[in-house]
């Protein structure tokens, strides 16, 4: 009787341990604890996108800032050295420390350019380009204001950049359109002028004439004419790209025969003052 019994609590035991593992366990909720929960959710995701919203804001004040900023420089022509000393003046400030250092960076000048810049006697020169200089001009000009015909003055000058290289660039001004200024369309630099002005000018006289043939230029599908009013240069300008002596040589113009001659360091060119001095001339030999 004794091992019945044993067997039989034996076996009950073992039914309850199969009763536990087919038991289906219930979720306890509690109402409080998951509203807590959702609370928590939501003011997590509330204050992640108040974070963004206030990054964003940020951002775009900057870029506001940082685009007039920039402006300005353009503008009034900044130097680099002086806006160096801006950029370091306002980057002192906590609020403004994500400024860059330089000028160069704060502009982002490019270092790499994108126009094809070919040898030129003893210096180098970039083509611009005519016709895509005069179209982004145009583009710029409301319909109304377009005039009918395009009529442009051409012009070219020599500077010296830091005593060693002389600029020349080639420039053309819109004549007959508002608030008109100087696009350059070619610039040269060298040590000494250009020895060619063939080459010098070759690339802008073909644009031009390509656009005179095509009937000029086309600006919200319509052909613009074009038609060139004058070539202005000043004396050196002028023999260089006549492609004749210079205006202190003896024979420097191009209109007229008269020949000048040398006199107490000066050349004389006027005819009457050629004869006044022959004349003195002629009574010191007496």
């Amino acid at each position: 009787m004794k091992c019945d019994f044993e067997q039989s609590e034996l076996l009950s035991e073992d039914n309850n341990f199969a009763d536990e593992d087919n038991f289906n366990y219930t979720r306890v909720s509690h109402p409080n604890i998951e509203e807590e929960l959702e609370l928590d959710v939501d003011s997590d995701l509330e204050l992640e996108l108040a974070v963004n919203s206030n990054n964003s804001s940020i951002t775009n004040r900057r870029h506001l800032f940082t685009s007039g900023l920039r402006n300005v420089f353009l503008i009034h022509n900044i130097k680099h050295v002086q806006g160096d000393a801006i950029l370091h003046i306002l980057r002192s400030h906590h609020c403004l420390s994500y400024l860059p250092c330089s000028t160069r960076a704060f502009l982002q000048t490019p270092q790499k350019s994108n126009y094809n810049i070919v040898p030129l006697g003893l210096g180098q020169y970039v083509h611009i380009g005519f016709k895509i200089t005069l179209q982004q001009k145009l583009v710029c000009i409301p319909v109304n204001q377009l005039p009918a015909e395009i009529i442009i003055d051409i012009s070219t000058d020599g500077a010296t950049l830091n005593g060693s290289f002389q600029f020349w660039p080639i420039q053309y001004r819109i004549k007959n359109i508002i608030n008109s200024k100087p696009i350059i369309a070619g610039v040269y630099i060298g040590k000494l002028k250009p020895c060619d002005p063939h080459k010098f000018m070759e690339r802008f006289v073909s644009d031009v004439l390509q656009v005179i043939q095509d009937g000029g230029v086309s600006i919200n599908d319509k052909k613009i004419p074009l038609r060139i009013r004058c070539f202005i240069a000043d004396a050196p300008a002028r023999a260089l790209i006549l492609n004749h002596k210079g205006h202190m040589s003896s024979h420097p113009c191009s209109k007229c025969k008269v020949e000048g001659f040398r006199a107490s360091n000066r050349m004389i060119f006027n005819v009457f003052l050629i004869h006044h001095y022959e004349l003195i001339l002629n009574i010191k030999c007496v």
